[in-house]
């Protein structure tokens, strides 16, 4: 061989290798950015996958403080509906009371409830019918005691029991179902300690 071939030979040899080491270089590189890239999609995976998470607990979250929150309203809606009901018994208990008993109820309600002054007893008409002139002439007395001067009104007043003193300027509202708004408060509240005394 020549000297002009080794030349040659020589230049095709350091070709070869400069080329299969820039070949090299760029596998190493291209096999690195690859691993970079799948690093990074790995992180941003994991990311959107913990927020999806999280997103997820809070909707569970919520839903399961709605449920909750719903589940409370219902069951406060139930006792207070039942407490309601058990409240409009009483007057049903208080009129199905055997007649003397009523009347002595009557007439103690509107003691209670009298004031000094010239008033009219309104009763309603089944009361009207069934009152006796013993319990008219005790009625009058014990209101006297208080001051009031009492008659009795024909007309039968429109309450479900009890009575109502009507003194012209200002009217007694001695009814039973007056005297069970008045005491609503304390009366539901007796009331739910005997309907949920277990705390439900």
């Amino acid at each position: 061989m020549t000297g002009l071939e080794k030349i040659i030979e020589k230049i095709h040899s350091d070709s070869v290798a400069n080329c299969n080491a820039v070949i090299t270089g760029a596998e190493k590189s291209a096999q690195a950015e690859r691993a970079d890239v799948v690093a990074a999609a790995k992180v941003k995976a994991q990311q959107i996958i913990d927020r999806a998470n999280q997103e997820a607990q809070a909707v569970s979250a919520a839903a399961n403080s709605s449920a909750s929150q719903q589940s409370r309203q219902i069951l406060l809606s139930a006792k207070v509906n039942a407490v309601n009901k058990t409240l409009g018994k009483i007057i049903d208990k208080m009129l199905a009371l055997d007649k003397s008993v009523y009347f002595d109820r009557v007439l103690s309600f509107a003691k209670d409830g009298a004031i000094k002054g010239n008033c009219t007893a309104f009763f309603n008409r089944t009361d009207l019918d069934r009152m006796d002139d013993g319990f008219k002439a005790e009625f009058v007395r014990a209101l006297s005691e208080k001051g009031a001067v009492c008659t009795f009104s024909s007309e039968p007043g429109t309450m479900k029991g009890g009575c109502v003193l009507d003194y012209g300027h200002i009217a007694v509202d001695c009814s039973f179902e007056s005297l069970i708004e008045e005491n609503s408060d304390l009366l539901k509240e007796k009331i739910s300690e005997i309907l949920f005394a277990d705390g439900r």
